[in-house]
C-alpha cells in the first residue's frame, strides 16, 4: 500500500515522517524547558547566594525609570521563547535551533555561578504594588517566583533574542517584527529593575554570538528555509492569548501565589 502523504511546500511525505519529526520536535522542546527551568532556579535559589554576588549598577541604570506597566512586556519573554516551535518547520534548522538554546542557557548558567550578580537593593519590594492592579499583581508574582540573582547575562532576553533570529531563518519580515518586540523586552527588563544594562548587553552578545556560530553555519540558506507560514502565527498568537488570559484570571480571581511559597 502507499502510505498517506503530506506535502511540505513542494515535496510530499510520508505521514511516519511527519509524526517522527513531531515527537522529536516536542522532545527536544520539553528537554529544553526542563534544563532551563531546573538550571534557572537550581542555581538561582540553591546554588548562589546573595551575600556572594555583586552588583553591575551604573549611573544609566539609575537614570532609567522604574514603569510598573512595562511588567506586562516582561512577563512575554515565556511565550516568546516558544516561538521557534511555531516558526521554524525545517527539522534540520530545528535542530540548530534547539542546540544554540542549550548551550545559551548552559554557558548562562555557568556564567551566574562563577561570577553571580545580585539584584536586591536595586529591585522594588514586591510589598509595594499591593493594590497596583493587574500590573501590581504581576509584578509582585515576578519578584517572588524570580531569584534576585540570575543577571548577567540577561538569560530572558538571550533567549528572546535567539527566537527573533530563529523566526527571521524562515520569514524576514516575521523577524524583524520579532526583533523589534524583543527590542521592547529589553526595555522592559531595565524598566522593571529586574536587570542592569550591562545583563542586557550581555545576553543580547551571547545570543547573537551563539545563533551565529550554530544556526547561522548551517547549510539551509534563508531562502529555504521552511516555515509554517500564517498558521503558525496564529497559533502562536493563540497561545500569547491563552498566557495573558491565564495570569489575568488568576489575577481576577484574587490569587495571591506568593503565600504559597513564603506562608
Amino acid at each position: 500500500m502507499i502510505p498517506e502523504q503530506v506535502t511540505q511546500g513542494t515535496k510530499p511525505r510520508a505521514t511516519h515522517v511527519v509524526v517522527g519529526e513531531l515527537r522529536e520536535r516536542a522532545a527536544l522542546s520539553g528537554a529544553l524547558v526542563l534544563f532551563f527551568l531546573m538550571g534557572y532556579f537550581g542555581v538561582g535559589w540553591v546554588v548562589t547566594s546573595p551575600a556572594d554576588a555583586r552588583t553591575l549598577a551604573l549611573p544609566l541604570d539609575a537614570a532609567i525609570p522604574f514603569v510598573l506597566g512595562s511588567v506586562l512586556v516582561y512577563w512575554s519573554i515565556l511565550p516568546m521563547a516558544l516561538l521557534p516551535i511555531f516558526t521554524v518547520r525545517d527539522p534540520a534548522l530545528f535542530r540548530r535551533v534547539a542546540l544554540a538554546y542549550a548551550v545559551t542557557i548552559a554557558l548562562a548558567l555557568a556564567t551566574f555561578v562563577v561570577f553571580p550578580v545580585t539584584s536586591l537593593g536595586f529591585r522594588p519590594e514586591p510589598e509595594a504594588f499591593a493594590g497596583a492592579g493587574f500590573s501590581g499583581w504581576l509584578m509582585h508574582l515576578l519578584c517572588t517566583l524570580d531569584p534576585p540573582m540570575n543577571l548577567f547575562p540577561s538569560l530572558h532576553l538571550g533567549l528572546a533574542v535567539l527566537a527573533a533570529l530563529a523566526a527571521g531563518r524562515v520569514d524576514a519580515r516575521l523577524g524583524l517584527y520579532a526583533l523589534a518586540w524583543t527590542g521592547c523586552i529589553a526595555v522592559s527588563v531595565c524598566t522593571t529593575k529586574q536587570h542592569f544594562v550591562a545583563d542586557a548587553v550581555a545576553g543580547v552578545a551571547l545570543a547573537v554570538a551563539v545563533h551565529l556560530a550554530i544556526v547561522g553555519r548551517g547549510t539551509t540558506p534563508r531562502s529555504q528555509g521552511i516555515g509554517f507560514g500564517a498558521p503558525g502565527v496564529a497559533l502562536f498568537g493563540a497561545l500569547v492569548a491563552l498566557f495573558y488570559g491565564g495570569l489575568f484570571a488568576g489575577y481576577a480571581l484574587g490569587l495571591t501565589p506568593w503565600t504559597w511559597f513564603v506562608g
